[in-house]
């Protein structure tokens, strides 16, 4: 069986994308996000989004381009309607290093979660761009495994554990041994090597996979590196 961590508001999608592919699912919501409103100031040339859940916090009157942290991000902004700038990389960093190489220097905001990393913000302002940064969504956590999600991680009859973000990798990793979990016991599949390296940090996981990021439309092509798993 196969557990998907995700934040609350994509994991039924998710599940049901990997059932529709023969997969046997379980869906844990690791986290929710709460939008948070925010206002432009005029001077600001372009957005950064570094997680769709900014999406539902930017004015419906938005033009400016926006430049996102993955292919997911980027299509679900598309089918809103918004003005989709750079994207398809994995983190804050290599969208950082894409817009220095293709954009001359000017005044970006950043919608961000309330725990975003910015410790890429560095790359773009040495090069003379200037970065705001908005809270556009905070994230609550979940405190503990439920008891429907956590017999049967206990029983060994989840096989492997699908993340696609590193907080939430981290999160999930710090519940699941606060619950008993043994060591090398999990297969961890993830979307990026960033969330792989995290999940490296712990001793849960046997084996760790990470295909290229992909919007949930496109993760047939990766399913390759899964077993059906049952």
């Amino acid at each position: 069986m196969l557990l998907i961590v995700r934040t609350q508001d994509k994991l039924l999608e998710t599940i049901d994308f990997f059932e529709k592919s023969g997969h046997s699912a379980l869906g844990l919501p690791i986290s929710t996000t709460i939008p948070q409103p925010i206002d432009i100031p005029e001077e600001i040339q372009g957005l950064i989004l570094t997680s769709s859940s900014a999406i539902d916090a930017l004015p419906a009157e938005c033009s400016l381009p926006v430049h996102c942290v993955g292919a997911a991000t980027a299509d679900r902004l598309a089918a809103k309607g918004g003005n989709v700038g750079l994207h398809g990389v994995e983190n804050g960093r290599s969208l950082a290093e894409k817009i220095l190489q293709t954009l001359p220097p000017q005044p970006l905001l950043h919608a961000a979660g309330d725990q975003a990393g910015t410790d890429w913000y560095d790359i773009l302002e040495k090069a003379g761009f200037t970065i705001t940064t908005k809270i556009a969504y905070k994230t609550q956590y979940l405190e503990a495994l439920p008891n429907h999600i956590k017999t049967p991680l206990l029983e060994k009859k989840i096989k492997a554990v699908l993340v696609f973000s590193a907080k939430g990798a981290q999160h999930f990793t710090e519940l699941a041994k606060t619950s008993g979990m043994q060591k090398n016991t999990l297969q961890g599949i993830v979307f990026s090597a960033h969330i792989a390296e995290k999940l490296e940090d712990t001793s849960l996981f046997s084996t760790l996979s990470w295909p290229e990021e992909l919007s949930l439309t496109e993760m047939g092509r990766c399913l390759h590196h899964l077993e059906k798993i049952d």
